[in-house]
């Protein structure tokens, strides 16, 4: 690095990079996937303001979201629109863990923020199952910030998620995550029996 200047990041996502170095000029980035219809427009690079940042011949160029044609197409179904929530759920993941390991407060409490605002709306078990790997997978114990988002999120679908097949076999590879998740239900079949015992006694007092 010192003697050619070139800062090498192999083992990271090529798009994770990509939104960690627009969030170094914007302090924001896009969680969600390029928009398929794009204008091309040559720009400086210390102007980005777009999505991606490309280089074509030497150019930097931006790639900017043409917002009037998304808007004449017909609104997606709740399969896809589930489908797209999971995408962008799973991008700000990997910018959660892209800034734990290059030590990039503002960008990790940016990326948990954006998570925290695309958990509200219908989660499929699908979905669920698919988050829950991702989140415990590159975050530490310790580090409660998805975790805590993803305890929630369990607990509103328990009922819902708790015989689908893939996410039980998550819960019998991942013991981590088990033994978290059997803790969320403990709770809520606790809070439950208080809830009925309390019921019991007001219905005496009647």
């Amino acid at each position: 690095e010192s003697l050619t200047s070139h800062v090498e990041l192999r083992d990271d996502d090529v798009s994770a990079v990509e939104r960690m170095l627009i969030f170094l000029y914007n302090e924001n980035y896009h969680d969600e996937g390029q928009d398929p219809y794009t204008e091309v427009i040559p720009t400086d690079v210390e102007q980005i303001v777009g999505m991606d940042v490309q280089v074509v011949l030497g150019t930097p160029q931006i790639l900017i979201t043409l917002s009037a044609y998304s808007q004449r197409q017909a609104p997606p179904s709740p399969k896809v629109r589930a489908e797209v929530d999971a995408n962008a759920l799973l991008n700000n993941v990997s910018m959660y863990a892209m800034a734990d390991k290059y030590d990039l407060p503002e960008l990790k409490e940016l990326a948990l923020c954006k998570f925290k605002a695309r958990c509200v709306g219908h989660w499929n078990n699908d979905v669920i199952t698919t988050i829950v790997k991702a989140v415990y997978e590159s975050t530490a114990a310790r580090d409660r910030g998805l975790r805590d988002q993803i305890v929630r999120i369990y607990h509103i679908y328990l009922y819902q998620i708790h015989k689908h097949s893939p996410f039980r076999n998550l819960l019998s590879e991942n013991g981590e995550i088990a033994m978290e998740l059997l803790d969320v239900t403990v709770g809520s079949l606790k809070r439950s029996d208080t809830l009925l015992r309390q019921i019991e006694v007001l219905k005496t007092k009647d």
